[in-house]
This record gives C-alpha cells, structure tokens and sequence, in this order.
C-alpha cells in the first residue's frame, strides 16, 4: 500500500512542479479502517460475483468522497482491505456488512 502510494506521490509532485510541503497544505484527511479478512481461497475471494458487485455497490456509495482498495496479502491467507471516506460512521457501517457478505459466501 505505502509503494504505491509513493509512487503516486512522486507522480503528482512531478506534474504539479511544486514542493511537497505546497501539495501537503492543501490535503484533506479521511478517516480510514483498515480490515484483515482471513480466507481460505484469495483467488475464489476476487472471482466472486457477489464480492465484487458488493464491493462496486461500496464505490458509488462513497461517490467520490471516499475509496475502497482490496488487495490479497503475499504471505498470508488474508484479503487486506482499506476503507476510506468523510464519515467515519458511514465507513464502520460498510465495514460491517462487507465483513457479513464475505462470511455469507464463505470463501
């Protein structure tokens, strides 16, 4: 997650031909939660209709003003997922039913 972000970063810093410290005063934060699910198939958990249609479903509910990124770990049976937006509320409430479609579809 971070080389990517890094990576991003040091593209619009390129682009923008500004200092950081002018990019980073004009950032807003959002809360995040970062989620661990443990699976017992990474490949079946990104092949699931259902998981991807939820998780599409979660990227118009944030409508812009948030994001969702799901990635698979490297070393481990676990899908990591990190969940971004203005409302911290809104973003448990999402948390919690994608942790119940995920255990619904047993993966």
């Amino acid at each position: 997650d971070g080389l990517l972000t890094s990576l991003q970063l040091m593209k619009v810093l390129q682009e923008e031909e500004k200092p950081l410290s002018n990019l980073a005063s004009v950032m807003e934060k959002y809360p995040q939660i970062i989620l661990n699910y443990e699976v017992k198939d990474k490949e079946r958990f990104f092949k699931n209709v259902c998981i991807k249609k939820f998780i599409k479903e979660i990227e118009e509910e944030l409508d812009g003003k948030g994001r969702i990124f799901v990635r698979a770990s490297g070393t481990e049976q676990l899908i990591r997922i990190l969940l971004e937006g203005e409302d911290k509320n809104k973003l448990e409430k999402i948390s919690q039913d994608l942790r119940e479609a995920i255990e619904k579809e047993d993966i």
